[in-house]
């Protein structure tokens, strides 16, 4: 028997093709076997002709059956490829989705943060305010009340002035009458010290003339 007459199982004695792009169909693939060397071998091994057809036609027909289902169950790259770009495009808008779903959810919380900041603010500015009207309220209080405890102040130094002021005028409308009457008193203290002298005088210059005029005249008392 020739050399071709038996089978090989190599890759050269099939081949399977398929188009590119699409999905692979019984139309686009062709199978290349050697359907007489396998009949030859058959005949060989006591099958007849008609035997050997049979065969190898139902062989061929189970052989196209069976790569019909791995075909279908097959993906060409371009497929991979694009399944990618889709699996990749799906996981993106996931992404994206999740990234929109926690920016919104951080600018929510932020959104809660500053309206309890600003609702914090308004309290700490009302108690502010409040503090301030209460020390307006005691500044003015007190000031009421130094201007009372001033205005009592100088109503009694305007009243202690008015009472000098009557002193004053009084001491100076009394004065000339208590200068005249201390002016009357030296008067009458300078004339009685004259008159003093005088009588004084008087009775030295008394002394010196009467008492030598009587010794001269006196008359001797007889001794009884």
């Amino acid at each position: 028997m020739p050399r071709r007459a038996e089978l090989s199982l190599s890759a050269g004695c099939r081949q399977l093709e398929h188009r590119k792009g699409n999905l692979p169909s019984s139309v686009s693939r062709k199978l290349y076997f050697d359907t007489h060397a396998l009949v030859c071998l058959l005949e060989t091994n006591g099958f007849t002709t008609q035997q050997a057809e049979i065969i190898v036609s139902a062989l061929v027909k189970s052989t196209e059956t069976n790569m019909d289902i791995v075909y279908n169950d097959m993906v060409t790259k371009v497929q991979q490829e694009i399944n990618l770009q889709q699996i990749m495009s799906q996981i993106a808008n996931d992404e994206v989705i999740k990234v929109r779903t926690d920016t919104k959810l951080n600018f929510n919380l932020e959104k809660s943060r500053v309206k309890e900041l600003y609702s914090l603010n308004e309290k700490k500015l009302l108690q502010l305010r409040t503090e301030m009207v209460s020390l307006h309220a005691q500044q003015d209080r007190a000031l009421t009340q130094t201007d009372r405890k001033i205005e009592t102040e100088v109503a009694g130094l305007k009243t202690m002035l008015e009472a000098h002021k009557l002193d004053t005028i009084k001491y100076l409308a009394g004065a000339p009458r208590e200068a005249s009457l201390l002016l009357q008193q030296l008067q009458r203290a300078r004339r009685g010290r004259v008159e003093l002298r005088l009588s004084r005088w008087q009775q030295v210059t008394d002394v010196l003339w009467v008492k030598p005029l009587l010794n001269a005249h006196a008359v001797p008392v007889p001794d009884l």
